[in-house]
């Protein structure tokens, strides 16, 4: 049985970029969407909320659901399905020092504004070869 992970496509108010962060998963740097563990009690829309202001300081306005992904989690395994949701930022103050003193393991160390072709070229590697795919069929900004 798969666990549950809330993901954000956070459209940049241009409509041609969005907001990906870069993590160093044991010296492996690797982007993708910024999100995570829905906690039991919590929606996905609440996850995001926090998540995202906890990773980057930001915080958003989720918009609503365009999706879903399923991974495996590198170190155990786990089947992860990652439930996708548009989102806009309310403000543009991305902080990765303040928002890393929230962050458990600190292990996000950037992130970027990207447009599509941007992200599916090999200059963003990404752990999660579904979530290219998912972002190459469903993305049309």
């Amino acid at each position: 049985m798969p666990a549950f992970t809330a993901k954000a496509l956070i459209i940049h108010p241009d409509k041609k970029r969005f907001l990906i962060i870069q993590h160093n998963i044991s010296g492996n740097i690797l982007w993708e969407l910024p999100g995570g563990k829905i906690r039991p009690g919590e929606s996905p829309e609440e996850t995001l909320r926090r998540e995202i202001r906890e990773e980057v300081h930001l915080d958003i306005k989720v918009i609503k659901k365009i999706g879903s992904y399923n991974f495996r989690q590198v170190i155990t395994d786990q089947l992860i399905n990652a439930l996708t949701y548009l989102a806009e930022p309310l403000n543009f103050q991305i902080n990765l020092d303040e928002a890393n003193k929230f962050e458990s393991d600190g292990n996000i160390t950037a992130c970027r504004w990207v447009t599509k072709e941007d992200f599916l070229s090999d200059r963003y590697p990404t752990i999660k070869s579904q979530l290219k795919s998912f972002i190459k069929k469903l993305l049309v900004i």
